[in-house]
């Protein structure tokens, strides 16, 4: 089974001695789920998968009574967090960049660019 790829929350970090750091934090990041029941739903990193289906509706509110009980299917997909940005050459020429990734949960796989760099 293809592990899932979750990202909670990113910080593009370019290592120099006058460092720059790029966070990716914010709404644009887009949400979909290995069963097909969820596609390119807006999500918000840091964030948690069951907080972003709520804002859209999906599932009912998951701290109300059995509402976490009733959602639990959420519980037994696959998720991934994805996010489009751009590096101009200035952020890259002649620096070594590190993806800072806090809060990944239980299984992820982090790529950029379709290439696997952590697990």
């Amino acid at each position: 089974m293809e592990q899932p790829a979750v990202v909670l929350v990113v910080v593009l970090a370019v290592a120099a001695a006058n460092q720059t750091v790029i966070s990716l934090n914010g709404d644009n990041w887009i949400l979909s789920d290995s069963f097909g029941r969820v596609k390119g739903l807006q999500a918000t990193v840091p964030g948690q998968v069951h907080i972003d289906l709520y804002k859209e509706g999906i599932i009912k509110d998951p701290y109300y009574g059995w509402n976490d009980w009733e959602e639990r299917w959420v519980a037994y997909d696959n998720w991934q967090y994805s996010l489009t940005f751009d590096l101009t050459s200035d952020d890259v020429t002649g620096r070594t960049l590190y993806l800072r990734c806090g809060g990944l949960d239980t299984v992820a796989n982090v790529t950029v660019n379709g290439l696997l760099i952590g697990q």
